[in-house]
């Protein structure tokens, strides 16, 4: 499921008081967002992803996506703790004249989707793993009467 929408962040809009827009995700894994920044931005615009007081994307909190003319993409994989989730895009503008736009998008998917070809991948490997011990050689045992 692709989830897709904007926010429109006015000039002077400091990191602390970042316009804020919620997304309710009905699926239970974001596998990845993107952020597109028009032409005109100039890195004076920044976001983030939220769920309630934690930051998700970028990873590391206090950070932002910037962007001028860009597509930015991180791959989450992130488990959602409720379904439906609630997560929020945070954004700033430090221009200090016009008003800037951003795009983004968020891709999600059911758990068992995402995650089923590495459990086929770890059952293979276990299965192949029992295999190799019956394809040993068996040891004779001598008795010792």
């Amino acid at each position: 499921m692709l989830y897709t929408d904007k926010i429109t962040i006015p000039a002077n809009t400091s990191k602390d008081s970042p316009v804020r827009k919620r997304i309710t995700i009905n699926e239970d894994t974001i596998v990845s967002v993107t952020f597109y920044f028009p032409p005109g931005h100039e890195c004076l615009t920044g976001a983030s992803v939220w769920y309630g007081n934690l930051q998700i994307f970028p990873s590391t909190e206090g950070d932002w996506v910037r962007g001028h003319d860009s597509l930015i993409t991180g791959e989450l994989l992130w488990i959602t703790p409720e379904t439906p989730c609630e997560i929020e895009i945070r954004a700033f503008n430090e221009d200090a004249t016009y008003e800037h736009t951003i795009y983004f998008y968020i891709n999600t998917a059911p758990s068992w989707y995402v995650f089923s070809p590495l459990y086929l991948q770890q059952m293979v490997s276990i299965l192949s793993d029992i295999a190799q011990v019956f394809r040993q050689p068996v040891r004779k045992i001598e008795r010792r009467w």
